[in-house]
């Protein structure tokens, strides 16, 4: 892909080798290769059954992108309101007591969280489903959620600095110290 640098296919390489070491099979790797392209694809708005909901966040937050891949995949209608850190404006922290992104707005009320989110889109939207029919195959798909985010997301923070801002690169006790992690 245009514009893909190593550090994104390495990424993405370490991505989809763990998901094969937790038992994921090779249809919801493919899902996931699929929306993730999506999400680089212009805003669908298939789904007219409510109104758009406002996702508020950076599309450097990890958390902001998997949520805003959800609502990619099942096609509903959403806006994109850049809402950088720290939340200091009184109406924003009412949305998101904690000053935390992302968060959603629907006319029902917000939303904070990435998966409370990714849930009530799920409940809320529930085709396509994200999650396999099966119970063992649905707790599989959690599995690798909660690793990715608590485990390989936490790794990939530590390489923003170089990667997107100009840092320099890490050295190499660092970079030891994060492939150990």
């Amino acid at each position: 892909h245009a514009g893909v640098t190593a550090s994104d296919q390495t990424l993405a390489t370490l991505v989809f080798e763990s998901a094969g070491r937790l038992g994921a099979g090779p249809r919801l790797l493919r899902r996931y290769r699929l929306a993730t392209r999506r999400h680089t694809r212009k805003q669908r708005m298939t789904q007219t059954t409510h109104p758009p909901i406002a996702l508020h966040g950076f599309p450097l937050s990890n958390y902001y992108n998997k949520v805003k891949m959800v609502l990619l995949e099942k096609g509903v209608a959403f806006t994109e309101v850049n809402t950088p850190l720290p939340l200091k404006d009184p109406a924003l922290r009412a949305y998101s007591p904690m000053g935390k992104v992302p968060f959603i707005v629907t006319s029902q009320g917000s939303i904070s969280e990435s998966q409370a989110i990714v849930d009530w889109l799920e409940q809320a939207f529930p085709e396509p489903a994200l999650l396999p029919a099966d119970p063992f195959e649905a707790a599989k798909v959690r599995e690798l959620t909660t690793y990715i985010d608590w485990h390989l997301e936490i790794c990939a923070r530590q390489l923003y600095a170089s990667a997107f801002f100009g840092a320099p690169p890490l050295s190499d006790a660092n970079k030891d110290r994060i492939r150990k992690q």
